[in-house]
């Protein structure tokens, strides 16, 4: 997010939970002169994504980028054959998106 206002982007940060942490991202970015806004939103529900997207319509007039980095329950193992390029196996990768 921050990364994308840095170039100029208005950015919508979504969050499920955590709140204060997304509230730090868009202080963060406008406190550097970008524009943000933090909008709480289940990506599991679709009608909290249809809220999602109609709140940054409604804020910038339209979207054009859009990333997806959530994943539900997702919960990180170094440890894991999952965790390196190396040795993750394609099951891995659509596990995700099941």
């Amino acid at each position: 997010a921050r990364c994308y206002a840095r170039e100029g982007a208005k950015v919508v940060v979504n969050y499920h939970r955590s709140k204060d942490k997304a509230d730090a991202v868009v202080a963060s970015i406008v406190s550097t002169g970008g524009d943000a806004v933090a909008v709480r939103g289940d990506v599991t529900v679709p009608s909290d994504m249809e809220a999602l997207a109609s709140a940054a319509v409604e804020r910038y007039g339209r979207i054009d980028i859009l990333v997806n980095n959530a994943l539900a329950d997702y919960k990180f193992d170094p440890t894991a054959a999952g965790a390196s390029i190396k040795t993750a196996r394609w099951e891995s990768f659509e596990g995700q998106f099941a």
